[in-house]
């Protein structure tokens, strides 16, 4: 079965006075149709980056996204785009 979504060689980097903040670097991802997919990294890793692209909230440096074998291209003026994201947390009450 091929790949409904992959992220190849994604990147994101924002320019600051220091030079540039590399935020995600080659991040690369295959998902199945129907795959449940969890990014899991400490914070500050690019997660929430990785998902904002994903979705189109956030321009991509490098890299690509391939919807069902095809380019992705984002949301324009005057049309709806929508995201989903569920965050969990673990909580060690010491029981």
């Amino acid at each position: 079965m091929s790949s409904y979504v992959e992220l190849s060689n994604l990147t994101k980097i924002y320019e600051t006075p220091k030079g540039p903040a590399i935020i995600v670097k080659d991040f690369n991802l295959r998902i199945k149709q129907g795959e449940f997919v969890c990014l899991i990294g400490h914070s500050g890793c690019g997660k929430s980056t990785v998902l904002s692209m994903l979705a189109g909230l956030n321009e991509i440096t490098g890299g690509g996204i391939i919807l069902r074998r095809q380019r992705a291209r984002w949301c324009r003026t005057g049309s709806r785009c929508g995201v989903s994201i569920a965050l969990f947390a673990a909580v060690d009450d010491g029981v």
